[in-house]
């Protein structure tokens, strides 16, 4: 069995794809393969194919998950869609994060440590 390293949920919007079917992951110009493909029931289930209006899941060879993005348009490599999905945005990464003192007679200090690596950093801060 291949390794499945990265699974792309996805809807099709047009034509099919079909398990060992080459893909083009559009925003990174990437291409990679359908090594299975199935739907949602409500487990994964794999299928031969999958079509238009449906939606599922493809797993693909892909090790790096920025090489296929949320939102991302993926099309067959043999018959391109010309133009990617409307919407796609990329990604901004963001962490959050919540800091507390282990004493709470020590907030102070550690409201006055933020504010001065906010303006050291440039951080935004609490």
């Amino acid at each position: 069995m291949p390794t499945r390293a990265f699974i792309a949920y996805v809807r099709i919007v047009d034509g099919s794809v079909k398990t060992s079917e080459p893909l083009l992951v559009m925003s990174t110009n990437i291409s990679t393969e359908a090594q299975e493909l199935g739907a949602f029931a409500p487990v994964m289930t794999p299928n031969k194919e999958l079509s238009a209006g449906e939606v599922g899941y493809i797993a693909t060879g892909l090790k790096i998950v920025r090489d296929c993005q949320v939102g991302d348009t993926i099309t067959s490599l043999r018959n391109p869609a010309i133009d990617s999905l409307p919407g796609y945005r990329a990604v901004k990464p963001m962490v959050f994060a919540g800091l507390f003192p282990v004493e709470s007679n020590q907030y102070e200090d550690l409201r006055q440590a933020l504010e001065r690596l906010h303006l050291k950093r440039r951080f935004p801060c609490l």
